[in-house]
């Protein structure tokens, strides 16, 4: 009898190579459906979907993930959500999600650098294109990534303000592959919804991840 061949994992196609190399994880994850619409007034952008929000296709749907119980207690919604109610919040409360990169994984250090600079210019058109008023970026990481630059920590929950100008520059340019302790930041974020005479710009607004992938 010749050498018995190991047939190849398709884990690594599914999960990427950092977890393939741990061994762990689920097979044929999805990306997640963005939920967008014109003018929201806020656009809550994450750095991508973990297990289990891959495995429900809904946003946030970690059993530890402290999004929606802060979102609540916020002020910024009139009722309790949960996941499942992701899609009706763009009409619903003028509120949409996306992620800066759409690749499922167990943990965010499981994205690679690469990854990470390969979403900014897609992010940037979506700006461009449905004009939220204010982008919420779950986690000082992806804001930086988006940026460009490192940020200090006083410039988390402040928001900074760029024109569409500026995006539009940013894109077509481009020819290289580019709980409770979180509650109190989600709710200064009205407080940066510019006034429709503003609309030349979108206010950005970096805050805590909640975390509980």
């Amino acid at each position: 009898m010749g050498p018995v061949r190991v047939r190849k994992s398709s884990r690594s196609a599914a999960l990427g190579p950092k977890e393939a190399e741990k061994g762990g994880g689920n097979q044929n994850l999805q990306p997640i459906p963005d939920h967008l619409a014109m003018d929201l007034d806020i656009l809550f952008t994450g750095i991508n979907p973990g297990i289990k929000s891959s495995q429900k296709s809904h946003h946030y749907a970690g059993p530890n993930n402290a999004f929606w119980p802060c979102l609540f207690e916020s002020g910024l919604v009139d009722r309790p959500l949960s996941y499942s109610d992701d899609h009706t919040c763009p009409k619903e409360f003028s509120m949409g999600f996306t992620n800066l990169v759409s690749r499922p994984s167990r943990s965010a250090s499981d994205i690679s650098k690469q990854e990470f600079m390969d979403g900014v210019i897609p992010l940037k058109s979506k700006l461009l294109k449905y004009k939220p008023k204010v982008v919420c970026f779950l986690g000082k990481g992806i804001y930086e990534t988006f940026l460009g630059r490192r940020v200090s920590p006083d410039e988390l929950n402040v928001p900074h303000a760029i024109t569409f100008a500026e995006l539009q520059d940013a894109v077509e340019p481009s020819t290289s592959p580019s709980s409770s302790t979180v509650s109190p930041y989600f709710q200064t974020i009205p407080a940066c919804s510019p006034t429709p005479a503003q609309r030349t710009k979108v206010i950005l607004f970096p805050m805590v991840s909640p975390s509980g992938r």
